[in-house]
């Protein structure tokens, strides 16, 4: 028969004590299982592991967060592993330099027509910016003049028992007309720089066609550069591909000394073996001159077979650069007449101020007595 005493662990008789090698001793839950009656007593043996890998779980996961608090972590990001304290000496990273065009590479004809391609589409941008802008003066002055619309239609409904007051009220709306007008002619200037960004593309960019992209004078560059460097990139693949085997020539008679080197030691200096390395590290350096001196060669005729290059290359670098500062000189024209069409002019400021002296005046003149006056006195 089960004793009616409560269970020791471990001859440990204290209950609080119990408690905690409930949680730590397996002896203990296993006692308290038999208990209460548990059929399966190594069940609670299982479930005692169980919660001891949690708890450790819980505590190596506490002790990583304090770790990554010192140093420097926040939401598991790391901001300054070196100097935790340096958070706002970070530096945003620079943007990258665009590369020189080296105009006599393979892929240079590319460039220079992407090049006048992004032209194209920065003018878009630029179109696209006047363009939202005035949407957003447009809208304004739209909403000013509902707005003033909205409250005159109440106050004709409902216009109170002084006239005078509601005529000041009425008054406070025509500011509203005025912002209207001015930003109404913002738009209207920003709608002409728009207009005029739009004709200039029309002028200095054309499409290839409805089912192609990028622009005519792109591809024409790009064909003026075909054309200038098409035989000298032929006879470029050619003087490479020498100095590729002039390069792995000399690999291999670095070998060839090297086995030499390796072989006097191993074979002697007589032996058929050493005679054989020593052809071939002989035979391999001959091949090896005679490659360099046929690449060298060959590089210096490429100015003699094609002394026309420079000039072709030159002139299609100069057609891209004049293309270049044409486009860039009228976007900084369209820039200066932008901030003449959104800054405020003397007649908009005397407009202004004008309707602002009329408001102020007409509410310093109001009489707010006449308001009480049907007001009970006791």
């Amino acid at each position: 028969m089960e004793s009616s005493e409560s269970p020791k662990c471990c001859s440990v008789t204290c209950c609080n004590w119990c408690c905690f090698s409930f949680w730590c001793q397996p002896c203990a839950l296993y006692s308290v299982s038999k208990k209460i009656g548990m059929k399966f007593p190594c069940v609670a043996i299982l479930l005692w592991i169980m919660i001891v890998m949690f708890s450790v779980g819980l505590v190596v996961t506490f002790i990583q967060r304090q770790k990554r608090e010192k140093m420097g972590c926040n939401n598991s990001k790391v901001e300054d592993v070196e100097d935790p304290k340096a958070k706002s000496s970070k530096k945003a990273p620079e943007p990258e330099k665009p590369k020189e065009l080296n105009p006599y590479s393979a892929s240079a004809s590319k460039q220079l027509s992407q090049r006048v391609d992004n032209a194209e589409k920065f003018i878009d941008g630029l179109i696209k910016f006047l363009n939202q802008r005035a949407e957003i003066e447009g809208e304004y002055a739209r909403r000013l003049k509902s707005w003033e619309g909205q409250w005159n239609t109440n106050m004709a409904k409902h216009p109170g028992t002084n006239e005078e007051l509601a005529n000041v009220f009425r008054a406070l709306t025509t500011e509203a007309d005025a912002q209207a007008s001015v930003h109404k002619k913002r738009q209207a200037s920003l709608q002409d720089n728009s207009a005029k960004v739009t004709e200039w593309k029309a002028l200095n960019y054309h499409s290839k066609g409805m089912l192609s992209s990028g622009t005519k004078e792109g591809e024409e560059l790009e064909k003026m550069l075909q054309e200038a460097t098409g035989p000298w990139n032929t006879n470029l693949q050619h003087v490479m591909k020498l100095k590729n085997e002039f390069h792995e020539l000399s690999k291999k008679a670095i070998l060839a000394d090297a086995d030499v080197t390796a072989g006097s030691a191993k074979y002697g200096a007589d032996s058929k073996q050493m005679a054989g390395l020593k052809m071939t590290k002989t035979n391999t350096e001959a091949q090896r001159d005679a490659k360099e001196a046929e690449y060298v060669e060959a590089l210096q005729q490429l100015p003699v077979l094609h002394p026309e290059v420079c000039e072709k290359v030159k002139v299609a670098v100069e057609k891209l650069r004049a293309l270049e500062i044409k486009r860039l000189e009228f976007v900084k024209s369209i820039w200066a007449e932008y901030m003449n069409s959104i800054a405020f002019t003397t007649s908009d400021a005397n407009s202004l101020n004008e309707t602002y002296d009329t408001i102020t005046h007409m509410i310093a003149k109001a009489e707010i007595n006449k308001e009480i006056e049907y007001v009970p006195n006791f």
